[in-house]
Order: C-alpha cells, then structure tokens, then sequence
C-alpha cells in the first residue's frame, strides 16, 4: 500500500542526498490477474494504491520541490498499453493506469508554466517478473498473440523510451504518453 510518509521519506531522502531532484520516473506497477467479479476490496485497493495513487503524490511532492527550486525538470509516468485500450482479467489495472494517463495530461498543463514536462510511456508486455507471475494464468498469455511485433518488450526498450522524455531531445513533449507496444493498440 503506497502511505504518504514513505512517499515524503523517499523525496526527503533524494533532495538530502542529491540537493535537488531533476527527474522523477514514477515506475512501480502491479497487477492481479482475475476477473473484475473476485477481485476483493483489498486487491482493488492495493492495485490502485501503486498504480495511481503513489505516482500521484510522488509527483506532487517532487514538482513542489522543483518550483521553491526553480527546477525545470520532468516527471515520467510509467502506464501500461492496457490503461487506452482496456484489458480482461485486469480491470483495477487498466483503470488506475487509465486514470494515470489522464493525470498525465492534467499536471502537464498545470506545472508546465514552471517548465516541468509531465509525460508518460506505455508499454506493452515487457519481460519482467511481474510479466511473468501474469503470464502463468493461461488466459492472460492468449493476450501475446495481440502484439503485431510478435514479442514481448525488452525492459531495455521502455528504457531507451524513458531517456528520451528525459532529456533535453523531448524538451518539447509534455502532456503525451509514448505508447511502446509493438503495435498492440493500432489494431
């Protein structure tokens, strides 16, 4: 569960150790797998909390900082491809990452006048170890199949996205999320 003074405990420790914070990469995720009818008021609550919740204050914290600092920094939000498309067996999952787009896009508009961007990359499935918990419930791996490219991502991919907004080469892009999917959403 994302709590407000692990979050404060986090940004007061970056801003000790570094002085200030130019970037912040909002990429903790998590999912479970089951239909939207079983999943607990615990489960909803939990996915919800990392997905949106974190990122929200996280962000709000950090951009806080950037303004008494006169930082013009950027605030990258990791979603998912299933957060503009919508995805079975992960419905918590796809409306937090959904609501984390539209985020996105609200607090883009709104620090962008203290020259902090706000943007976000969504992958598609990517090889990591929560790709691969999901990946034992048979249903969810017929969802491969959608991905045009034919494979999963390589974490290093999302990376390579991640430096882009980042850096001064995506000093124009605020307000976007990058969809990284191998062509998952186009069709």
């Amino acid at each position: 569960m994302a709590r407000l003074p692990s979050i404060r405990s986090f940004v007061d420790g970056a801003l000790a150790e570094f002085g200030r914070v130019d970037v912040l990469v909002n990429n903790a995720g998590l999912t479970i797998v089951k239909p939207a009818e079983d999943l607990s008021e615990e489960e909803f609550d939990t996915v919800c909390d990392i997905n949106f919740k974190a990122p929200y204050f996280a962000s709000a914290m950090v951009a806080k900082s950037m303004i008494e600092g006169g930082v013009k920094g950027s605030i990258i939000n990791i979603s998912s491809q299933v957060g503009h498309v919508g995805g079975p067996m992960r419905s918590a999952y796809a409306g937090a990452k959904g609501g984390l787009n539209s985020l996105t896009r609200s607090l883009a508009a709104e620090w962008a006048r203290h020259g902090i961007r706000v943007t976000g990359v969504s992958p598609t499935f990517t090889r990591t170890e929560m790709m691969e918990r999901a990946a034992q419930n048979p249903e969810f791996r017929k969802n491969f199949e959608k991905v045009p490219l034919g494979r999963p991502a390589e974490p290093e991919e999302i990376a390579a996205a991640v430096i882009y907004l980042a850096s001064d080469a995506g000093g124009f892009v605020t307000g976007h999320t990058l969809l990284v999917d191998g062509g998952f959403t186009a069709i």
